[in-house]
């Protein structure tokens, strides 16, 4: 009886740091290539572009660029693959997607806002829906 664990095995323990920076760039490298897979089936064409994906990317391996430690960097790796697997495997919705990496550092422009019967919404609900407010 085979076991569904069978193939499963311990993640890659770097031994220096290089290796695991090695390791951190080639996976960057591998994000990269499947990105234009990510953009066609899960439908991001209307939204971004694989240029614009890769951008955000870049910049979620810049925020750990700082880090030394190579077990902090196999761990941030071995999130980083999951993350990966997930999206690849689409265990990730779209919605997930435009919010973590699409609609990252995009400001909406206020809107005037009306109610039904042509009033003008109060100042309350304007800055609840432009997300100033808390409940």
């Amino acid at each position: 009886m085979s076991s569904a664990f069978a193939n499963a095995a311990a993640p890659r323990i770097s031994q220096t740091l290089a290796e695991a920076q090695f390791r951190s760039r080639s996976l960057f490298r591998q994000v990269c290539r499947e990105l234009p897979w990510v953009v066609r089936n899960y439908q991001l064409q209307d939204v971004t572009n694989v240029a614009g994906l890769r951008k955000v990317v870049a910049g979620e391996f810049r925020k750990n660029v700082q880090v030394t430690d190579k077990q902090m960097i196999d761990l941030l790796l071995f999130k980083a693959n999951a993350e990966i697997t997930n999206l690849l495997g689409h265990h990730t919705q779209r919605h997930h997607i435009l919010t973590r990496y699409v609609e990252k550092g995009v400001k909406v422009a206020p809107t005037h806002v009306q109610v039904a019967g042509g009033k003008n919404a109060s100042s309350f609900l304007e800055g609840f829906l432009q997300g100033k407010m808390k409940v």
